[in-house]
Order: structure tokens, then sequence, then C-alpha cells
């Protein structure tokens, strides 16, 4: 869509986040595509446009693990790249993609998503059996580290004994 914004014409599409996503998909599959690119390029192509939000610690915890196995540092590329394609936009990395870089930085992040903590050796130690049950609560423990209710194993192991 074109639109006329400080005396100039501009193309716009809003939306093309979530529908690149698909798009993505159909086009990759339409090549032939292996599955390890298509497994990385769709996720980069859905989250684009994340350096338009905050950078909060959660929001960067949440968007590594929905970035998998895609990273936020292949991300940070596609969003400058995208920014950069724009003229007559100034040839300058976008403050968003510099304060994702550097809140992923500070939580080890940048170049992996993040890892539970909360192991099943850690249940099987508190004499707990494996089980779907077992499974429940693993899935719950890595939602709550993505939500920041800890963030080292002392702290999941907390949250074991509030929770089991």
């Amino acid at each position: 869509m074109e639109v006329v914004s400080e005396g100039r014409k501009r193309i716009v599409s809003p939306g093309h986040e979530e529908q690149g996503g698909p798009l993505a998909e159909t086009f990759l599959a339409r090549i032939n595509a292996p599955n390890e690119i298509k497994e990385r390029v769709v996720p980069l192509v859905k989250h684009h446009l994340a350096h338009l939000q905050t950078a909060s610690d959660r929001s960067v915890r949440r968007l590594a693990n929905s970035l998998k196995p895609a990273t936020i540092a292949e991300l940070c590329l596609v969003m400058t790249a995208d920014h950069f394609g724009r003229p007559p936009k100034p040839r300058v990395i976008h403050e968003g993609v510099t304060a994702l870089q550097v809140k992923a930085a500070e939580q080890h992040l940048r170049d992996s998503a993040p890892k539970p903590l909360l192991q099943g050796r850690h249940l099987i130690a508190r004499g707990m059996q494996p089980g779907r049950p077992f499974g429940t609560l693993l899935d719950q423990a890595f939602e709550a580290q993505l939500e920041g209710a800890f963030t080292d194993l002392e702290g999941a192991l907390r949250w074991l004994e509030e929770h089991s």
C-alpha cells in the first residue's frame, strides 16, 4: 500500500510480519529448500519486527526460545538488512536492534535459546518417578523460567519445592 508521509510516497505493508511466516513456508516448500533451512528462516521472518518492541529480559528469553534453531544474532542481521533495504532511510542500525543485542548478550542468549535449568535428574533426586506428571512439571518449570520466576538452578530447585 502506498501512503504519503512527510511529503514523500512510502510503501507500507501492515500485518506483513504475521503473513510473512506462511508465505516464507510456501516459498521454501516450492523451491524444495531443505528442512534445516526452513526451520531457521521461517522464525526469522515471523519475528523480523521484534526490534520495534521494548526489549525486556522476559521478552528476550521468549524471543530466543521462539526463534530456535535460529538465534537472536541471526535475527539482528535480518532486521538490519530489512532496515537497510528501505531507502531513503539512512543506513544506520536501528536502536531497537542494538537494545535487543545488548539484552541478549546480558542473558547469554545471543547465539542460543534458553535451556531448561530444571532437568529430570533433579526430579528423580527428589524421589519423583518419571511419567506424564513428571513431563508436565518440567514444562511448567521451563515456562516459569521463561517468565523470570528463577534464573539459576538454586532458584529452580526452590520453585520445585513450592510446586511439587
